[in-house]
């Protein structure tokens, strides 16, 4: 890793350390932590909840440092000008992507180690077996990834509000709707085409865009056969959409002039 890399790295998680917002949600991951533990201590079960309450607080955390590692040197030009010039236009979105995928590491990573601590001490307490937790784990961290990568490069070309506004649009349950009406369209030929054409394209966005639901990957980590080769090809997925929104990111920043 050059010296431009770590040193933009360094000064996201500087600025990152002084945000309420991020400091409000590692708190009240903390104090999760400590409820878990006194329902631990006080012999209580079901604990499975509580964690996906975690992993979602994860993703509201990855989700607020990729608005704002983005936006603020916008909006301040004065550090990546000066402290980090020179710097080129990739090394500065890699480290943007690499600090908001530490942060997502580095948090699921501590949320892994109280659990595995749990399940050597009370299995029972979780109210899960130790596959379905790695299960979900897995798929949190791929999920957290590919959504806030997506996060990252909307905010590249357009403010924090219309960035998470515009990711929260994208999801599949409207894309699904719109898809099932053009595919399924039974009226003239030309407009059967127009249509199947409009539907190709929301297609695509489909699967660039996938839905992030922590209840729907804890429900499917609590089924009877959980689809490891699916999880497989998720995660395959989720590195490919990485590499996409990075590329895609990079020649926004070089058409933006923005460094």
């Amino acid at each position: 890793m050059n010296r431009q890399l770590r040193l933009n790295i360094w000064l996201n998680l500087v600025y990152l350390g002084r945000n309420y917002l991020i400091m409000a949600v590692l708190g009240i991951m903390a104090l999760l932590f400590i409820v878990i533990l006194s329902m631990f201590s006080s012999g209580g079960r079901g604990a499975a909840g509580m964690f996906i309450q975690l992993h979602s607080l994860v993703s509201a955390a990855a989700f607020l440092a990729a608005v704002m590692i983005v936006h603020n040197p916008i909006k301040d030009r004065t550090v990546k000008m000066i402290i980090t010039k020179p710097c080129l236009p990739d090394e500065w979105a890699a480290a943007s992507f690499l600090t908001v995928n530490l942060i997502s590491i580095v948090l699921h990573l501590i949320i892994l180690v109280f659990a595995v601590i749990m399940f050597a001490a009370r299995p029972d307490a979780m109210g899960m077996d130790p596959s379905t937790y790695i299960y979900i784990w897995i798929s949190s961290v791929m999920a957290v990834m590919v959504f806030s990568s997506l996060l990252l490069f909307l905010t590249f070309f357009m403010p924090p509000v219309p960035a998470v506004a515009m990711m929260i649009l994208l999801n599949n349950v409207v894309i699904a709707r719109i898809m099932d009406y053009c595919f399924n369209y039974t009226g003239g030929m030309i407009m059967g085409i127009f249509y199947k054409i409009i539907g190709a394209v929301f297609y695509i966005i489909y699967l660039v865009v996938p839905y992030f639901s922590m209840e729907n990957i804890m429900q499917a980590g609590q089924s009877a056969d959980k689809d490891w080769p699916h999880l497989a090809v998720f995660t395959a997925y989720g590195f490919v959409t990485l590499g996409f929104y990075y590329f895609m990111s990079v020649y926004v920043v070089k058409k933006r002039n923005l460094i």
